[in-house]
């Protein structure tokens, strides 16, 4: 970490560009994804691992919906010289391109990583794929399995953010299982209204 208190000329060039990629990291979560690919393209990010750069932009084409583009420069990333959340962010990212880009098997096989025992990431990430892994099952109308996954999901977490919105996503893939499915997803809404009345959606839920 950096003491911004010190004089930026005092600090290395290692230093100023692990500086610079923070604050493209930090355009990126602000969704200026555009100036970031260009920020990233005109820097000279020597003594930065060129792997984590590759990442970042491949998360910009993502989120530009340049899903073809990204998938370029996945196939450039060297995995092995990641670190364990930056793993991670490559195989949710690299599946997030190959759902959008209907490779439904490509998107499947990049998620099935997160199932490794004895990995060190985020539970935000993990919830992430999570999520995307019931998408995926959704876009293939394996409703039920996208609904069990996120119900069987709640049953393991105890994360007052992550449940509300896997319960309602789950109640929206039952409503598409006939009447018995739609009987289950009013059950389903009225456990979060129940649990969680201060939830985001509940006007929707309501």
């Amino acid at each position: 970490q950096f003491n911004f208190c010190r004089s930026y000329q005092l600090l290395s060039v290692a230093e100023e560009q692990e500086l610079s990629f923070l604050f493209a990291k930090y355009q990126f979560e602000l969704g200026n994804f555009s100036n970031v690919l260009q920020y990233l393209k005109d820097g000279k990010f020597n003594f930065k691992s060129q792997e984590s750069i590759k990442l970042l932009q491949a998360k910009c084409l993502i989120k530009l919906s340049a899903y073809d583009k990204a998938e370029q420069v996945f196939k450039t990333i060297t995995e092995s010289l990641l670190t364990s959340e930056e793993r991670a962010d490559y195989y949710l990212w690299r599946a997030q391109g190959f759902y959008f880009m209907d490779y439904n098997d490509e998107a499947q096989q990049c998620l099935d990583w997160f199932q490794t025992p004895i990995m060190d990431f985020s539970q935000t990430i993990k919830f992430q794929a999570i999520l995307l892994e019931s998408q995926l099952c959704a876009k293939q109308h394996a409703f039920v399995q996208a609904k069990q996954l996120l119900l069987n999901t709640c049953k393991h977490i105890n994360d007052s953010d992550w449940i509300p919105l896997f319960k309602f996503q789950a109640a929206d893939y039952a409503s598409e299982c006939g009447l018995d499915g739609q009987l289950e997803a009013i059950q389903i809404l009225q456990s979060i209204y129940e649990s969680f009345p201060k939830y985001t959606l509940i006007q929707e839920v309501r």
